[in-house]
């Protein structure tokens, strides 16, 4: 089902707040195209997920179907506020499905997906009969709009969320300075990110649905603080993301399968 986002309803009352990221508009380019850290990644989890399944050695208490993971705290929740600060595409080999078990990362060079055979079902396969799948990459902040704690994460979307990503990417370009109608940054806006129940080929299966909430700065609690440090994390990134460690082994978010519905 689709979440309508036409409206905004955070917006930014104070005229200073207007003014700095007026700065940061006026310097910010659109782009698609830390030194050695560890980048927890977000994970959407489906109904074979083995964190899901009791009795699998992965099996994480309270990690259900349509739940998202952080690979790094294994902390499981129903959807999470965030905040993007870079996003690009990276082209990820992997062997044939179901499996889909992670192979090498091929970075930003089309070059390899071009030469993939396409399956005519959005599959391109490489001659040695791997799967090339192109990844949207979505660096940012998870932010608790309660306790002001922000933490650095990957959000990566491939497959069946590509069109949730182009949404997305479209609500992230639409966002303009209230008075200078400049594209914003792209760490100036606040998603909240849910799950869905979707279906392809007769199959059911979770997907995300990012939905707008409105300007950072519009936060009354804590907006000032987040939008500096995803400023902060947004300005690293673009000096050292290719530097930042991505682990593709965990396939917990591949799943496409028949959702047992007594499980949503």
């Amino acid at each position: 089902m689709e979440t309508k986002n036409e409206i905004l309803p955070i917006e930014i009352k104070d005229k200073k707040l207007l003014d700095m990221m007026a700065v940061d508009s006026e310097q910010y380019v659109e782009t698609m195209s830390s030194e050695e850290m560890a980048m927890p990644r977000i994970a959407l989890l489906q109904s074979l997920s083995k964190v899901c399944l009791e009795g699998e050695s992965e099996y994480i208490q309270g990690a259900k179907a349509g739940y998202f993971l952080n690979t790094l705290t294994s902390e499981c929740f129903k959807s999470f506020h965030f905040i993007p600060c870079l996003r690009k595409i990276v082209y990820i080999e992997k062997t044939p499905r179901p499996e889909s078990v992670f192979v090498k990362n091929w970075g930003e060079d089309p070059a390899v997906y071009v030469k993939a055979i396409d399956d005519g079902k959005g599959g391109h396969t490489l001659e040695n009969g791997n799967e090339i799948v192109k990844t949207y990459e979505f660096y940012g902040l998870v932010v608790n709009l309660e306790t002001g704690k922000c933490e650095p994460v990957l959000f990566s979307l491939s497959r069946t969320k590509v069109k949730k990503c182009k949404k997305w990417n479209s609500y992230i370009f639409s966002l303009r300075h209230p008075t200078t109608n400049k594209q914003a940054p792209e760490y100036a806006g606040l998603y909240e990110i849910v799950s869905c129940v979707e279906q392809h080929d007769n199959k059911k299966y979770h997907n995300i649905e990012p939905i707008q909430k409105g300007f950072v700065l519009g936060l009354e609690k804590h907006g000032c603080k987040f939008y500096e440090e995803a400023k902060k994390f947004h300005l690293m990134l673009k000096e050292n993301v290719n530097k930042v460690k991505v682990d593709y082994s965990d396939n917990s978010d591949e799943f496409i399968d028949t959702i047992n519905e007594e499980r949503i």
